[in-house]
């Protein structure tokens, strides 16, 4: 089987400014490129030479890509449900408690089927974004 990372999450947004300021400030994501209206934080070094990210474009914004040469759902009417960052078990604590004296709302849940456990909240235009790490003290799921 031949290993595999995400690459790239791409989120078109109407509320730009406030959403680069959410990656920037609370996820504390690097701004690593800016092409146009197009904002790229970096997640990590990634793998094979390219780097993991979150983009964010505008509603309207046209990629490289001709957007509508690809059939599917309609990207202004997505199923998408949530994104999650891995965190090391020792950082979640901390982070759990730097984001949420920045004034979020968080849930909380333990995954006894990964033997995870998470704290989850929504971006300015709503989307979920989960901070997830394993916990091997967490019963696993039988």
């Amino acid at each position: 089987m031949v290993e595999k990372q995400i690459g790239e999450i791409v989120i078109r947004t109407p509320n730009m400014q406030k959403m680069v300021a959410f990656y920037r400030d609370v996820i504390e994501l690097e701004l690593f490129k800016t092409m146009g209206t197009m904002q790229f934080f970096k997640v990590s070094e990634g793998f094979g030479g390219q780097t993991q990210a979150i983009g964010l474009f505008e509603l309207g914004e046209v990629s490289d890509v001709d957007d509508t040469a690809f059939e599917g759902h309609d990207v202004r009417k997505t199923p998408f449900h949530h994104f999650a960052f891995i965190i090391n078990q020792k950082d979640y604590h901390n982070e759990l408690k730097r984001i949420s004296t920045l004034g979020y709302e968080l849930q909380t849940m333990e995954h006894s089927l990964t033997q995870s456990r998470s704290f989850y909240l929504y971006d300015p235009d709503g989307n979920t974004v989960e901070f997830v790490c394993h916990d091997p003290t967490i019963p696993l799921a039988q």
